[in-house]
């Protein structure tokens, strides 16, 4: 189990921390965990399995649209 911090995170996911934050608000990104006092950060698992996850619905839409489309 690997932690990432927000740095390490902006490199995988090219959203604002606003963005981010907002996402897990309404559950649609991975949530943060408290991992000190004043320290956060996410499971390097769950944040590789929602960019994958992504990656699936993004291609099956584009797939859908194609077929929609006749092509």
């Amino acid at each position: 189990m690997k932690y990432i911090r927000f740095k390490e995170l902006r490199k995988l996911i090219p959203l604002g921390r606003t963005t981010i934050w907002r996402m897990m608000r309404e559950g649609r990104f991975p949530q943060s965990r408290r991992i000190g006092k004043m320290a956060t950060a996410w499971l390097e698992s769950e944040v590789e399995d929602w960019i994958q996850e992504r990656a699936q619905t993004t291609a099956n839409g584009r797939y859908a649209r194609k077929l929609e489309a006749g092509l």
